[in-house]
């Protein structure tokens, strides 16, 4: 009876270690996966602030270059337009020139 308990005890320990292995190899996978996962996460999603910045510097860059483009066409294709940019350039011209003289004054 004895032997039999000891070669019982035995195989538990085998068995023991043996399962102990694969969960710390299946452990080891698991890990990795992650790893793997948070990698391929931070590559496609890397919303950082600086990434987002320059989105946003870059987009505003575009938007002001097309509105540029639109606009320096509009001038020279439409007389009507080009009408009502000279009274507006000369009423904003005026409204500066007042502003600055207002300041002048202020500062004597």
């Amino acid at each position: 009876m004895t032997q039999k308990k000891r070669t019982k005890d035995k195989e538990r320990k085998k068995e023991k270690k043996k399962d102990t292995k694969e969960k710390k190899i299946f452990k080891k996978i698991k890990t990795q996966e992650e790893k793997n996962k948070k990698k391929i996460q931070k590559m496609v999603w890397n919303w950082n602030t600086k990434n987002i910045l320059i989105g946003g510097v870059i987009v505003t860059a575009l938007s002001v270059a097309g509105y540029l483009i639109y606009f320096d066409y509009k001038r020279q294709a439409d007389p009507e337009f080009r009408k009502k940019l000279s009274k507006f350039s000369f009423f904003f011209v005026f409204c500066f020139l007042r502003l600055v003289s207002l300041k002048r004054k202020d500062l004597k």
